[in-house]
C-alpha cells in the first residue's frame, strides 16, 4: 500500500453506512440511558449516572484489549471485517433489549438488569467499532484521502445521529397517542433502533466486503515481523510517543466536555425550555442540519491547512459562548439555537477527526519501529474518549441531584434548573479550554505528515530517506 492510495466511491459509501453501528447505539446510551432510567424507569439521578458510569468505564477498559486482539488476527479472508460482521446481530439484539419494556421488582433488580445489558452493549458496540476505525487507516494512509474518509464517515452519521436524538420523541409521542405506556412505549424505540441498525450496518458491511485485499498483504507482513508482547507492553511503547500521549490526553479532556453537555441537553430543553417531543425533535434536525453544512467545508480546509489549525478555530467559540451564557442564561429558543450551531461547529470537527490523530500516530510508531498497530492505538485513543465520557457521568449526575434534580417531579427546583444550565454551559467550557490548550501543543502538521509518509515508503523501498522536516515528531 502507497501513501497515494485511493478508495472506489462504493467502499467510501459502505464505510460511511457501517458508522450507523456508532451513531445509534452510543447516541441511544449517551443521549437518552440516564433520562430513561430518570425519568421512565424512576432511578434516582446519581443512581442513574453511577450506573452509565460503570457501563462506560467497562467499556473504556475493553477497547484496547479488543484493539490489539484484531491486530493480531490476520486472515487472508479478512481482518477487521470478521470482527465487525461477528458483532452485527448481537449488538442489535442488545440494543433491543436496553430498552426493553420488561419491568423488575424493586431498585435492586431494575439497576442489574441495565447495567449488565449495557454492559453488553457496550462489548459488541467495541467489538465493531474499534475494527471498524482501525480498518479507516489501513486501507489508505493519503492525508486528505483519509481525511476524505472520515468525513464520509461523519456525514453518515449524523442523519443516523438525527434518526437516534429526534426518533425517540417521536416514537414516544405517538405510543402515547396510541394508549401505550411508556414503558412500552420505549420498548418499540428498541425495536425499531435494533432493526435500523441490522438493515444500515448490513447494506455497508456487503458494500466494503473488498476493501481490505490491499491491506491484509501487508498486515500479513507486518505480523511475520512482530514480536509477541504483551497488551500491557504494546500499549506503553504506543504511549512512549510524546504527541500520542498528548493527543490522548486532549481526547479525554475534551470528552469530559462533550459528555457532560450531551447528557443534560434533553434534561434542559425539557425543563429549562419546556420543549414538547415535537420541539424536541426539530431541535435535533437544526442540530444535524448544521453539521451537513459545516462538514464539507471543515474537511475541506483540513486538507487544505491541517486538521489542527482548523479545529483550534471550530471550537474556540464554543468555549467563549458558553461562558458568557452562563452568566446571561438561555432565556430563549434563539439564544439556544444559535449556541447550538456554534457548539456544532466544535463538536462536528471534533467527532469526524479526533481518530484521523491517532492515524497520524501510527505512522510515528511504524516509522521508528516497522510494524504497524491501527487497532491498538485506534482503541487506545477510543479508551480516552470513553474514560473522558466515564467520568462526567457519575459527577453531572451526582451535581444534578445535590441541586435538587427530582425525575419524577411535575415541575423543577430553580435550584435544579440552575444546576443544568451550569452543566450545560459553564463547566464543558472550561475543560473544552483546557483542551485548546492541549491541542495547540501538538506537533503534527499537514506537511509533516506527509514527509513522514514519504520517509517510510522509500525506508520500505530500501531508498534513500531522511528525518529532515519532522525531527521534533521523534
Amino acid at each position: 500500500m502507497t501513501t497515494t492510495t485511493k478508495l472506489s466511491i462504493k467502499t467510501k459509501i459502505g464505510y460511511g453506512l457501517c458508522t450507523a453501528a456508532e451513531g445509534i447505539p452510543s447516541n441511544l446510551l449517551n443521549v437518552y440511558f440516564v433520562f430513561f432510567l430518570t425519568d421512565i424507569v424512576g432511578v434516582r439521578a446519581f443512581l442513574a449516572g453511577l450506573i452509565l458510569f460503570v457501563v462506560v468505564l467497562w467499556d473504556a477498559l475493553i477497547d484496547p484489549i479488543i484493539g490489539g486482539l484484531s491486530d493480531n488476527h490476520v486472515t487472508e479472508k479478512g481482518r477487521r471485517l470478521t470482527w465487525m460482521r461477528a458483532s452485527l446481530l448481537p449488538l442489535a439484539v442488545v440494543v433491543f433489549l436496553m430498552f426493553s419494556p420488561f419491568t423488575f421488582v424493586g431498585v435492586v433488580g431494575e439497576s442489574i438488569y441495565y447495567v449488565l445489558v449495557a454492559i453488553l452493549v457496550c462489548t459488541s458496540y467495541s467489538a465493531f467499532i474499534i475494527p471498524y476505525f482501525a480498518m479507516g487507516g489501513e486501507i489508505t494512509k493519503d492525508y486528505s484521502e483519509r481525511n476524505n474518509l472520515r468525513f464520509i464517515s461523519t456525514f453518515f452519521y449524523y442523519p443516523v445521529f438525527l434518526l437516534a436524538a429526534s426518533g425517540p420523541m417521536l416514537i414516544w409521542e405517538w405510543a402515547s397517542e396510541q394508549g401505550y405506556t411508556d414503558r412500552e412505549a420505549w420498548g418499540f424505540i428498541g425495536a425499531v433502533f435494533a432493526v435500523l441498525l441490522l438493515i444500515i450496518c448490513g447494506i455497508g458491511l456487503f458494500l466494503i466486503r473488498n476493501c481490505e485485499k490491499d491491506s491484509i498483504k501487508t498486515a500479513i507482513e507486518s505480523k511475520k515481523k512482530r514480536v509477541k508482547e504483551s497488551y500491557l507492553k504494546i500499549w506503553g511503547n504506543c504511549l512512549r510517543i510524546k504527541s500520542f500521549r498528548k493527543i490522548i490526553i486532549w481526547i479525554f479532556v475534551y470528552m469530559l466536555s462533550v459528555s457532560m453537555l450531551n447528557t443534560v441537553v434533553v434534561f434542559f430543553m425539557t425543563h429549562n425550555i419546556g420543549m414538547s417531543e415535537s420541539e424536541q425533535a426539530l431541535f435535533w434536525l437544526v442540530f444535524v442540519g448544521a453539521t451537513v453544512i459545516f462538514l464539507p467545508i471543515v474537511t475541506k480546509f483540513c486538507n487544505i491547512f491541517g486538521k489542527k489549525p482548523v479545529m483550534l478555530f471550530c471550537m474556540s467559540p464554543c468555549v467563549i459562548a458558553g461562558f458568557i451564557l452562563f452568566f446571561t442564561g438561555i432565556n430563549s429558543m434563539a439564544i439556544m439555537y444559535l449556541y447550538t450551531v456554534i457548539y456544532v461547529l466544535a463538536s462536528s470537527s471534533f467527532f469526524a477527526f479526533y481518530i484521523g490523530y491517532a492515524y497520524d500516530c501510527v505512522e510515528i510508531d511504524e516509522f521508528k519501529s516497522g510494524v504497524r498497530k491501527d487497532g491498538s492505538m485506534s482503541s487506545l485513543a477510543s479508551f480516552a474518549q470513553q474514560c473522558g465520557m466515564a467520568l462526567s457521568l457519575p459527577f453531572t449526575g451526582l451535581y444534578l441531584e445535590l441541586t435538587g434534580y427530582d425525575g419524577m417531579a411535575e415541575t423543577q427546583t430553580d435550584s435544579a434548573l440552575q444546576g443544568i444550565l451550569t452543566l450545560a454551559t459553564l463547566f464543558p467550557s472550561i475543560l473544552a479550554l483546557i483542551a485548546l490548550f492541549l491541542l495547540f501543543t501538538y506537533p503534527v502538521s499537514k506537511k509533516k505528515y506527509e514527509l513522514l509518509s514519504k520517509a517510510i515508503e522509500n525506508k520500505h523501498n530500501g531508498l534513500p530517506y531522511s528525518t529532515d522536516g519532522f525531527e521534533d515528531l521523534f
